[in-house]
């Protein structure tokens, strides 16, 4: 045989063509998923480093938290003049004003409630001016709320708070524990705390949430690479702070409140967004609240600057119970804890 050898005519040996278009209009490329296109992150970010942009600079965290204090003080100060000019202009006088504040009744309990709340708005704000990204950066790493964690945590906080309740009454009383007294307000006055807790109370440990947990701990943590030490630093800050900003307080009371901080930033880490904290937030004021209105106490829990030592502990036990049933729980259903980045798909963590 002479020449080079030639395969058959048969589909294995079709010519290449070259590629034309098909006839009439070219059809849009698919839409990018909702969001997709609004990713601030050149690589995934657990939930404290969130600023951590492509925009991020050092100094935008520091005037963030500038900015928070001026508006929580701001609002303080609007809110004082609103509820003074209120009662003076309704025949009151500067002592009734006062009295407005000191006096727990629904009228108070709501204006502390509004005020505490107002700090979901004010953390917005800073984001969105001093970091120019979406407020829905404070509530998750998908940058939106995730309603259905908050509706599970709710649950599970129920469940454990009725335990609270039960193992209390069976304390004895040298212990803060005891069977309670009955001795609710008249009925006008009840109907009126029941409203006003019930629908302000979430939004305030709302609000509480996103100012320590949310963008103070976000602010700190952009100045610090390493993930683990994000977490290590910003906890203590944060429970720290918010501890103290309850007021005066016994030594118990303080490790109530800052074994309540270290605990919801541990939250915040193991879910990769505020809803369990606030779940936890919300059904444990609620709880204090509808106990407290129901006693006859509410005066006294709420400017309380004391707590026995073995309600201290029952509290501290039912909270690290949540969080390890959170912890539990992310093993069984993988939870979003990295933000997505543009280079890639969604990016998912069992733990």
């Amino acid at each position: 045989m002479t020449g080079s050898w030639v395969p058959p005519p048969g589909p294995y040996a079709v010519a290449p063509t070259a590629y034309a278009a098909p006839p009439g209009p070219v059809p849009p490329r698919p839409a990018a998923p909702p969001g997709w296109t609004d990713r601030p992150h050149d690589r995934p970010q657990p939930y404290l480093h969130l600023l951590r942009t492509r925009r991020h600079r050092w100094w935008k965290s520091l005037l963030g938290l500038l900015l928070v204090a001026v508006l929580w003080g701001v609002t303080q100060v609007v809110t004082a003049i609103v509820m003074f000019g209120y009662v003076l202009a309704t025949g009151g006088t500067t002592a009734d004003g006062e009295r407005f504040l000191t006096d727990v009744g629904p009228g108070s309990l709501l204006l502390t409630n509004i005020v505490l709340a107002a700090a979901i708005p004010i953390t917005g704000v800073a984001v969105l001016a001093c970091h120019q990204e979406r407020m829905g950066w404070l509530s998750s790493v998908l940058g939106r709320f995730r309603w259905r964690l908050l509706f599970g945590c709710v649950g599970s906080a129920v469940a454990l708070m009725a335990v609270s309740v039960v193992v209390g009454a069976a304390l004895p009383s040298s212990a803060g524990g005891g069977l309670p007294t009955f001795d609710p307000p008249p009925v006008r006055e009840l109907v009126a705390l029941t409203a006003v807790f019930a629908l302000t109370t979430p939004l305030q440990a709302a609000g509480e949430e996103f100012l320590f947990r949310g963008y103070v701990a976000q602010a700190i943590g952009s100045w610090i690479p390493s993930r683990l030490a994000a977490l290590l630093v910003t906890a203590p800050i944060t429970a720290t702070l918010f501890a103290f900003a309850h007021g005066l307080q016994d030594p118990w009371l303080f490790a109530d409140r800052w074994g309540f901080g270290l605990a919801a930033s541990l939250l915040v880490w193991l879910t990769g967004g505020l809803e369990a904290a606030i779940a936890l937030h919300a059904v444990n004021n609620l709880v204090a609240f509808a106990f407290g209105t129901l006693t006859g106490t509410l005066a006294e829990s709420v400017t309380s600057t004391e707590a026995p030592a073995g309600a201290v502990v029952l509290d501290l036990v039912i909270i690290a119970a949540f969080t390890a049933g959170v912890w539990l729980w992310t093993f069984r259903r993988p939870v979003r804890r990295l933000s997505d980045a543009p280079g890639g798909g969604p990016f998912w963590s069992p733990r």
